[in-house]
């Protein structure tokens, strides 16, 4: 009887305890409240703690042996920032948010906060894609789109050829020498069928039957060969070739405290050469320029970088090519929180590797599985936010982290040749994929997964110009996030 009486007061006694536990905590603390740690001043004496909510509320920080570092009221959503005389690195630092009723009483328990790894937000950014061979897109991350191998005097195609080679009419009477070839026909000159089969027998007449032709592997494999950099899939080949991708970013991000708004403008050049028909070698630039509030202006990040690195591209097989590239270059970031602003210029590294496909579906269409891979890192240096708050000029020390985001996109486009009646061509395209973040997995602002929508269409102008104009959306099956890709990509040889 006895143990079954004590039995019953431990029984009630854990439950009682479960109930104020349960009670202490504010039911709605993740979706409306978060503290976070600042950093401190330059003599390391202050603690600077900021709150962030989306509600009116009364609030109290306290830490251990002080009851109350800061209190006060928000009428709606709001920003504040706190000093604190308790400057610990041990538990002894943890600062504590509690919620207030009216009359100035305990309410509930919202936060802790230690005073380690300092964070100024927002720290979400739109994702840097794999795709083009462009630098760091603030976010994001390139896939490959290919080149065709270069080398000189490709044979002109008058009907529809292999996936995005020229669709072109010389101007001469047609060549002599038509070879057919996965349902496509391609027509070729005496010059252009002896420079890759110098070997090749000519009969009485100077003609060259289909056979001979169609056993002379060199050419075979060039016809049948993808591409390998961006810019030479509709234009007739040359040893060099240049481009420039201007992209332009759109996000809303509703996932946190209050919506993060940003936008970003980048533009790539580059150039590449051909050194072998299944090798290319290049160099591009990217500038980026990025921005982002949050808190109704409260909160904003503004930043440029410059990135510079080479690329490769190498033919695997006709249907298969490899796109790499490395990346260095320097983010400057501008930061206001509320009244206070700060700089800082990190160091940026990004590495991309991509693999592309290209398969024939009939003469007209053609599907292009893609697979790439994307990483960026960025070395923390550390900075001041400096400027009059709380009555007094504040300049709080910001330890700077290093950080890195990843990235792998998985997917396939369709594209389909049409030919107008004066000879124009033209290449629409559809794309569709997911993207898999495969760092910073737990943060809910940039989810795991989402799904990549884009339409887009390329063409040729002149004789020496290609021109690739798309938009994409980027957040497919994610709840309040909305990404918007727009781009314009244009290429010329020489």
């Amino acid at each position: 009887m006895i143990k079954f009486k004590y039995g019953y007061a431990i029984i009630i006694l854990s439950s009682t305890i479960s109930a104020l536990t349960f009670a202490a905590d504010c039911p709605d603390r993740f979706e409306s409240t978060k503290l976070d740690y600042l950093g401190r001043n330059a003599d390391g004496s202050k603690a600077y703690f900021i709150t962030m909510s989306n509600r009116a509320d009364s609030f109290r920080l306290e830490a251990p042996g002080v009851a109350d570092i800061d209190r006060w009221q928000s009428s709606g959503p709001s920003v504040h920032i706190s000093e604190s005389n308790v400057v610990l690195d041990d538990l002894n630092g943890t600062h504590k948010l509690d919620r207030l009723n009216t009359d100035g009483s305990f309410n509930c328990f919202l936060h802790s906060r230690n005073q380690k790894a300092p964070i100024l937000p927002p720290t979400w950014r739109p994702p840097t894609l794999p795709e083009r061979p462009v630098g760091v897109k603030p976010e994001n991350p390139d896939l490959p789109i290919v080149i065709r191998p270069e080398i000189p005097e490709l044979p002109v195609v008058t009907r529809p050829e292999l996936p995005d080679r020229p669709i072109v009419e010389p101007p001469n009477p047609l060549p002599p020498h038509v070879v057919s070839l996965n349902g496509l026909l391609y027509q070729l000159t005496t010059a252009q069928v002896v420079q890759y089969c110098p070997s090749i027998q000519f009969d009485a007449t100077g003609q060259i039957s289909d056979e001979s032709i169609r056993d002379c592997k060199a050419l075979i494999d060039t016809l049948n060969q993808v591409a390998l950099t961006p810019g030479r899939d509709l234009l007739a080949t040359s040893l060099w070739n240049s481009w420039a991708d201007v992209q332009y970013i759109r996000s809303n991000n509703r996932r946190g405290l209050s919506p993060i708004e940003g936008s970003g403008v980048t533009m790539s050049i580059g150039a590449d050469r051909a050194i072998e028909p299944d090798l290319a070698l290049g160099f591009m630039l990217s500038l980026s320029n990025q921005d982002s509030d949050s808190f109704s202006g409260r909160i904003q990040s503004d930043s440029d970088s410059l990135m510079v690195g080479p690329y490769m591209a190498y033919g695997l097989s006709p249907h298969w090519s490899v796109f790499g590239s490395a990346m260095l270059g320097q983010v400057q970031r501008d930061y206001r929180l509320l009244s206070l602003s700060g700089k800082s210029s990190p160091m940026q590294y990004s590495l991309n590797l991509n693999l592309e496909g290209e398969y024939a579906l009939d003469p007209h269409s053609v599907v292009r599985p893609k697979l790439g891979i994307s990483y960026i890192y960025e070395r923390g240096e550390n900075y001041q936010l400096q400027g009059r708050l709380l009555g007094k000029t504040l300049a709080i020390h910001i330890d700077g982290h290093s950080h890195d985001s990843g990235q792998i996109q998985a997917s396939a486009e369709w594209n389909r040749k049409i030919m107008t009646k004066d000879g124009q061509l033209f290449v629409p395209y559809l794309e569709g994929g997911v993207l898999y973040n495969y760092l910073n997995q737990d943060n809910n602002q940039d989810p795991r997964w989402k799904g990549m929508a884009r339409a887009g269409v390329r063409t040729v102008a002149g004789q020496s110009w290609q021109i690739d104009t798309s938009v994409s959306y980027q957040s497919i099956g994610i709840s309040d996030i909305k990404i918007w890709d727009f781009s314009l990509f244009v290429s010329h040889p020489f």
